[in-house]
């Protein structure tokens, strides 16, 4: 029992801090209002590395098969 109330005692002021309400302040740019367009931007360059990663596989899958033709004839 002594060791129940001891825990309790060290994990009280662990439960009255966690209640603590803290009000967040925004951010500058939720403050602002530019957050979407912080978001458009970084998705606007995410699919661009996206598709020209694809452009760039798809010319390197069509050197390969012209090297392959090419060891192929000789």
């Amino acid at each position: 029992m002594k060791k129940m109330l001891t825990t309790l005692h060290l994990l009280t002021p662990i439960a009255v801090w966690a209640q603590d309400s803290i009000v967040k302040k925004p951010d500058f740019f939720e403050s602002v209002g530019k957050i979407y367009v912080v978001v458009g931007v970084l998705a606007t360059i995410l699919v661009g590395i996206i598709l020209f990663l694809v452009s760039l596989e798809r010319k390197v899958k069509r050197l390969e098969q012209m090297t392959d033709r090419t060891d192929e004839t000789n």
